[in-house]
């Protein structure tokens, strides 16, 4: 009896190791802007940045991204999709959600609010948010 229980006991263990760790920072609305605007602050210091923003961009923003990358690279222009996101980090992050339609809004203010406002719309993408541009 006591083998089952240390057996069960275990793979309980096992499988919660797998699945039970702490939610990505795309299991919110207010998550996954915060994380956006984070990896935006890393342009031009680090090389992973345009790559982590563009991860946490909804599907059809990217699609979006690599068509008009296609359409200025055809022109001459080079450019890679990541790279036509420009950086607003807000010294200050305040968060008011806006919840409609499986979409949120996420207001974001910097130190002045009348003039340092940016509202991102976040959509459920699978079992987590990515941002809509």
């Amino acid at each position: 009896m006591a083998a089952v229980m240390e057996r069960t006991f275990l793979a309980a263990v096992v499988v919660c190791g797998l699945g039970c760790g702490r939610p990505g920072p795309e299991a919110t609305a207010e998550g996954v802007v915060q994380a956006f605007l984070t990896a935006t602050e890393g342009y031009g210091r680090d090389t992973t940045a345009p790559d982590r923003v563009f991860k946490l961009l909804c599907k059809d923003t990217r699609d979006h991204l690599r068509e008009a990358a296609e359409r200025a690279t055809a022109l001459g222009l080079p450019v890679k999709p990541e790279q036509m996101l420009a950086r607003w980090s807000p010294p200050a992050f305040v968060a008011e959600r806006l919840v409609f339609d499986g979409r949120a809004a996420v207001d974001v203010y910097g130190a002045d609010p009348r003039t340092q406002h940016a509202r991102v719309v976040v959509a459920q993408e699978g079992a987590g948010y990515c941002v809509r541009l």
